[in-house]
């Protein structure tokens, strides 16, 4: 089967299940039951994407470190083909390894999904510099070198960006003061502190423990209010259970208030209404 035949399949596939989670989210199931059926869908529309994503980087990057009898380029195609295979066994494997602690294996493949996404990034803004530069400047890379140049620039910036981003990713979270002054504010309310959490995304890469340090410096605050704002968790309630539990210890004067976030979450809200 050749690669436009693959790309026809993978597309169908997407629209398929696109128009299923649509008809699954718009029926009366069991709440449990239409989860499930969420979930799988979910997974299938997001490999069916995920496979896109690792096709176009194969396929632009690649190619220069078939060709080449260097032992660093050689070891370079390897990287890089062990991280779009992990890239892709993310999802189901963080599905399977979700608990009340990240597993290793959840965190190492979830890493490459993000290296994936941001190596995407980079070579798509590659191509269009390239594309700029053909078109209006009249010059292409052609040789050998040049693209092999190119490969090595791609690689680099992805390796760059990939680390500040773990390394940022396991930093304890910033604390950000925010004033805002209001016109005509009642007297009552001058001072009132609101502590924002957002996207803290318990599951697959955070577990009970960096949780449980986030409460800790949200109480050390002591604000009036809390407010977890969207992306709160990635697990169902039978995985995270003890996991989200450090929730309960949220203080604030006048209530501690959340959303679920993006659309798909909307399917936790049951779980933690359950574990809340």
């Amino acid at each position: 089967m050749d690669g436009s035949r693959v790309l026809c399949l993978v597309g169908a596939l997407v629209s398929l299940n696109l128009v299923a989670v649509i008809g699954t989210y718009l029926t009366t199931f069991d709440d449990v039951l239409k989860y499930k059926v969420l979930l799988v869908q979910f997974i299938l529309v997001a490999q069916s994407l995920l496979f896109f994503a690792a096709r176009y980087v194969w396929v632009r990057v690649c190619p220069q470190l078939f060709t080449s009898t260097r032992l660093i380029e050689r070891i370079a195609l390897v990287i890089v083909g062990t991280i779009l295979v992990l890239a892709q066994c993310s999802l189901f494997l963080g599905t399977i390894f979700t608990a009340e602690e990240p597993h290793w294996i959840s965190i190492l493949t979830y890493c490459c999904l993000g290296i994936l996404v941001i190596m995407v990034t980079v070579v798509f803004l590659f191509d269009v510099t390239n594309f700029i530069t053909t078109r209006f400047l009249r010059r292409k890379i052609t040789t050998r070198v040049g693209l092999r140049i190119r490969t090595f620039l791609i690689i680099l910036c992805t390796a760059i960006l990939s680390i500040t981003a773990i390394v940022n990713g396991r930093r304890e979270p910033d604390i950000k003061r925010i004033y805002i002054p209001l016109k005509n504010l009642p007297s009552e309310l001058h001072g009132l502190t609101i502590v924002q959490l957002s996207d803290v995304h318990v599951g697959p890469t955070v577990g009970r423990k960096m949780l449980e340090n986030v409460v800790k410096t949200t109480n050390s605050l002591s604000p009036d209010i809390v407010v977890l704002t969207g992306d709160l968790v990635d697990g169902s309630v039978y995985q995270i259970r003890q996991a989200i539990k450090p929730l309960l210890k949220l203080k604030a004067t006048h209530g501690v208030y959340f959303v679920t976030g993006k659309a798909f979450l909307f399917m936790h809200a049951f779980s933690l209404c359950r574990i809340l």
